[in-house]
């Protein structure tokens, strides 16, 4: 029991770096969507990046022509809508 421990917390560690990758640096709009779905789902970063990872995500949907998603994760948080644009969203 152990051990199934000791190998799954690095292997979860990895994955949650991944997807915070995924979400903070310039990647896919779907690996972007996915990276930060994952980042706000696990809710560990303080508010600031929960915010950017809300912004990235939405405007991943918007980059990915999906507005009413993008429209639909900004009205999730309010608060992130009043960012200047392209913020939280790395040049390539």
């Amino acid at each position: 029991m152990l051990f199934a421990l000791a190998v799954a917390l690095p292997a979860a560690a990895e994955n949650e770096a991944k997807f915070r990758a995924r979400c903070f640096e310039r990647s896919s709009n779907e690996q972007m969507i996915e990276g930060c779905r994952a980042v706000i789902v696990a809710g560990r970063e303080p508010a600031e990046k929960l915010a950017q990872a809300y912004y990235t995500r939405a405007s991943a949907y918007l980059m990915s022509g999906d507005n009413k998603r993008a429209i639909a994760a900004k009205a999730l948080r309010p608060d992130v809508a009043d960012l200047p644009a392209g913020w939280g969203v790395s040049a390539p």
